[in-house]
């Protein structure tokens, strides 16, 4: 059904479900009129995924080179 109703070539369609593709604004205005949903619980999802994926490649490699910002107090 969803490719049915779904104003997108079948290309981009699998590559989202396949995560092959990032969600994007216009593609969660999409879903999210066509779940009945807030466009914005889409993005939310992908910056979700995006940052465990971050994580998980880069904190060890750059969390050693970064201080935590320490406020003077004078």
């Amino acid at each position: 059904m969803l490719g049915l109703l779904f104003p997108f070539p079948f290309e981009i369609k699998a590559e989202l479900v396949h995560g092959k593709r990032p969600i994007s604004t216009d593609t969660a205005l999409c879903l999210g009129l066509f779940f009945g949903m807030e466009p914005r619980c889409w993005l939310n999802l992908q910056t979700e995924h995006g940052m465990r994926i971050t994580v998980r490649t880069l904190h060890d490699k750059v969390a050693p080179r970064i201080r935590t910002f320490q406020p003077r107090h004078d």
